[in-house]
């Protein structure tokens, strides 16, 4: 299963570039489909089950019936939209990786659910979890919180909405307030640090990262 975590656990979420960060501070939050990702490991298709057996033999019907099951997860599980953090408290040289311009921002489990403005029932989260076994389970959690393990440096911590739409994105209003603590530039950002901005009652520390890259 998924492991639990405690709610004030440190996550923080990158963006390629520092105006993707606008909307955030004026209170809208992307979520993307999880279909709709260009990497198959992440729209989860390197996990489609197969089903094998000797061409004299039937099928059992339960085995059938089991792996009907699975497809059908694997093909609702696409249909979600998703926003995908990472479990650390300090920025990480590898994902400023192609985000030189970018921005990361830092909250924790429970300040991320407090500032999205959904239902209760429409939101999970969890930590991945990094395998390249089938799936070991009829858990639909097998089929959204597990990636290959050649991705485990990223440390995921995935947030799941369950909503219906028709784009592959959808945005989400929030409260910036609640939602960040801290923002970390990336190392080609102009932009004179160290900074404060006024979120609320709240008072955002920006800095520019300090890691060589």
């Amino acid at each position: 299963g998924v492991e639990q975590l405690p709610l004030d656990t440190v996550i923080c979420h990158y963006f390629k570039d520092v105006s993707f960060l606008l909307p955030v501070l004026l209170g809208s939050f992307r979520f993307d489909k999880k279909g709709g990702w260009p990497d198959p490991h992440e729209r989860g298709e390197h996990k489609n089950p197969f089903l094998i057996y000797p061409a004299k033999e039937d099928v059992p019907q339960e085995k059938l019936k089991e792996h009907q099951e699975r497809m059908k997860d694997i093909r609702s599980s696409k249909e979600l939209y998703a926003s995908c953090w990472m479990l650390k408290e300090t920025d990480s040289a590898l994902m400023w990786s192609g985000r030189e311009h970018g921005a990361c921002i830092f909250s924790t489990i429970d300040d991320v659910v407090g500032a999205l403005n959904v239902e209760d029932d429409e939101i999970v989260c969890g930590q991945i979890r990094y395998t390249n076994s089938r799936y070991e389970s009829h858990d639909f959690a097998d089929f959204i919180f597990e990636k290959a393990e050649e991705y485990s440096e990223e440390k995921e911590f995935r947030f799941y909405l369950d909503q219906d739409g028709d784009k592959d994105y959808k945005e989400i209003a929030i409260d910036p307030s609640v939602l960040i603590r801290k923002i970390i530039l990336g190392p080609k950002v102009n932009f004179p640090t160290p900074a404060q901005y006024k979120l609320g009652d709240r008072t955002i520390n920006i800095s520019k990262t300090k890691l060589k890259l």
